[in-house]
């Protein structure tokens, strides 16, 4: 017997999916008769139709679109709701690879040797290895029952060597067990990641806080350097807490070391110390993968595989879909007369500006199925550059739409980790994705943003600190030493509250037109020398007095200048003492923020200073 419920349902959230604004019903009229009831008034349904039996159907599945309520039928089918998206798999369309990769990416322990198709028994067969636990077995019936195929399945033992397959698109993610000669501990670690708890994920019961390699207390920023170049890592160093990478393939390996005047026992050293976690977008055999192995090794959860970021990805998704305010398709509905009067302001379709409305929606939709095949590779295809780049004229796309899609990945990895991302540059021509990355952050945090709580504390859509976008010109006001080893650079600016108070300043700075910046720069760097001349007297003397501090926190001075006589590396010893001289220090210079910055500034001067001259 044909079952095509399963694949009709996809079908029906794939339409869902490009217009969530719409309201379907599923029935099955019979066996081989589904369909669709589009619960709308729409202006031109045939069109619809049309496009729908061309661009969305299965060319073998039975299911018409309808714009009239079937009278009779069998059965009304429940939809896949938003809640169970990552639930039974049910319905997806596989190739045999995928359908191989699948199981073995559910099942670690599973060989598929061989998957033949009996059209006329209307029967899919799977021979797997015989040594199978029987939970295995009874685990493996069961996920194929869920996954509604439209053919029944009949299931085989064989010692058979498997048949060799290869993935048509190399940016598919392949299973763990067949990449055993890269001895990828993190890659099986974040498949059960993703296939454990992609359920859960998509029901919302787990969360970002859930994930080995998120802290939402730290300050973080992603850098790109898989093609181009990007600013020297100290920089980022000095203001975060974690610097995410995304490193270049195998081959360029070398000349990124060299540009960042950077060694891979450096790049350790920073793991080591939590300072730096490594994302990997691309497939294994692209990447330097014994070096990854020994990132591991030296901290296991500064790796992170695609299985692991298509979670993150899949994560923030859920939470700006379900926080957004306007995710209620009934409250699309009811300003359907406001959003046409709009639409003729705006030289626009209606159907346009309820995209824009409905972006979050339609990607929470459409991810699941992309996010299993490719991972974040498929961000492109649902990410929010497709609200940006749909309503451009076909001129327009073509001078810029590919620069769209190849950052989008990481400005949507970036914003799932809650971290500042850092335009990449090429060095000869200048291009940058600057321009494009702001566009597409500003177009997330609207969307992120648009909750009722952030609405009622902020009182509004925008928050400089998550819109604004540190530039590449503006990070060259530094000057890092580069030269010296980077345990002593670390060393020197290994304090949260510097890196909070830098970040403070910096976001002052981005914020100034260029001339008044560079005269603060050089007001910044007259003190800071006045600092350092006069440090030596200052380290002989007990001040009693900061600001006033010392009147009404009993030994608040004498404790600062306690944390300086002891020293750095004492400081590390005892963390406990750290944070308790940091939160005494940043209550001191609370009322003073130019003293603070200045004292920061001349704390890490051996290592990093602001440049004389801007150019």
């Amino acid at each position: 017997m044909l079952n095509y419920k399963g694949s009709c349902k996809r079908i029906d959230l794939i339409f869902r999916a490009k217009y969530p604004y719409y309201v379907t019903e599923l029935y099955k009229i019979s066996d081989l008769e589904y369909q669709i009831f589009l619960n709308e008034e729409v202006d031109d349904f045939h069109a619809l139709e049309k496009e729908y039996d061309t661009s969305i159907r299965f060319i073998t599945s039975p299911v018409q679109l309808v714009n009239k309520r079937p009278s009779s039928f069998v059965e009304k089918v429940d939809p896949i709701d938003d809640s169970i998206l990552g639930a039974n798999y049910e319905g997806l369309p596989f190739t045999r690879f995928q359908l191989i990769n699948h199981i073995e990416c559910l099942h670690p322990n599973v060989l598929v040797s061989k998957i033949d198709t009996d059209h006329e028994k209307r029967v899919i067969h799977y021979s797997v290895n015989d040594e199978m636990y029987s939970g295995s077995i009874d685990e493996l019936r069961e996920n194929l029952m869920e996954a509604s195929y439209p053919y029944d399945y009949k299931l085989s033992f064989s010692q058979e060597k498997k048949e060799p397959a290869k993935p048509m698109n190399i940016f598919e993610v392949v299973a763990s067990s067949t990449l055993k000669n890269f001895d990828p501990g993190y890659l099986e670690r974040d498949e059960r990641l993703w296939f454990d708890n992609v359920s859960n994920i998509y029901s919302g019961g787990f969360s970002k806080k859930d994930l080995f390699f998120f802290d939402e207390k730290t300050s973080k920023c992603l850098l790109d350097f898989s093609v181009f170049s990007n600013v020297n890592l100290r920089n980022h160093l000095l203001l975060y807490d974690e610097v995410f990478c995304i490193l270049p393939l195998t081959e360029k390996m070398n000349d990124f070391l060299m540009k960042q005047k950077l060694t891979k026992d450096d790049l350790l050293y920073l793991i080591e110390k939590g300072r730096l976690k490594i994302v990997n977008t691309q497939p294994e055999f692209r990447l330097d993968h014994a070096f990854l192995k020994e990132c591991y090794q030296t901290k296991s959860d500064s790796v992170i595989s695609r299985r692991a970021l298509a979670a993150l990805s899949a994560i923030d998704i859920v939470e700006t879909q379900k926080n957004y305010i306007f995710n209620d398709i009934d409250f699309i509905r009811g300003i359907d007369s406001i959003l046409s009067k709009l639409s003729v302001e705006c030289g626009q379709k209606p159907d346009f500006l309820k995209r824009i409305l409905t972006w979050p929606t339609s990607a929470l939709r459409s991810s699941f199925d992309a996010l299993n095949s490719t991972a974040t590779k498929s961000i492109p295809s649902f990410g929010v550059n497709q609200t940006i780049t749909s309503h451009m004229t076909e001129e327009a796309k073509k001078r810029c739409e590919l620069e769209f899609l190849t950052s989008s990945e990481a400005i949507h990895i970036s914003h799932s980790l809650d971290a500042t991302y850092y335009p990449f540059f090429e060095e000869s021509s200048g291009f940058s994705d600057q321009k494009i990355a702001i566009l597409m952050a500003n177009s997330l945090n609207f969307y992120k943003l648009s909750n009722i709580q952030y609405l009622v504390e902020e009182q509004g859509l925008f928050n400089p600190e998550l819109t604004r976008n540190i530039t590449v010109e503006l990070l060259s006001v530094f000057d890092v030493n580069d030269y010296i080893p980077i345990s002593e650079y670390l060393d020197e600016i290994e304090n949260p509250l510097s890196r909070k108070c830098l970040n403070r300043l910096f976001t002052e700075l981005s914020n100034l037109p260029v001339e008044e910046r560079d005269g603060r720069i050089r007001a910044y760097n007259e003190q800071v020398e006045k600092a350092l001349r006069g440090k030596a007297v200052a380290r002989s003397v007990v001040d009693l007095s900061v600001d006033g501090a010392g009147l009404f926190i009993p030994f608040i001075s004498t404790g600062i200048k306690a944390a300086g006589w002891l020293g750095a590396k004492a400081q590390r010893k005892y963390p406990l003492f750290q944070e308790i001289t940091n939160y005494i220090s940043d209550k001191a210079h609370s009322s003073n923020v130019l003293q603070k910055e200045v004292s920061v500034l001349t704390q890490i001067n051996r290592v990093a200073r602001l440049k004389r001259t801007i150019e």
